[in-house]
């Protein structure tokens, strides 16, 4: 069975882009807005 992803948050993507770490999940629309950077990560954006 596959293992759920995640969503993160705002200070979850500045800590990953910081440190190199990659994410695999999710976030949301208002995160990238407020954090443009974010997009970088290659996350799936969630829009209401």
């Amino acid at each position: 069975m596959e293992e759920p992803r995640k969503l993160y948050d705002t200070n979850t993507l500045i800590d990953a882009l910081k440190s190199g770490r990659k994410l695999e999940g999710y976030t949301t629309i208002l995160n990238v807005v407020e954090f443009p950077k974010g997009a970088e990560l290659e996350l799936t954006v969630l829009t209401p």
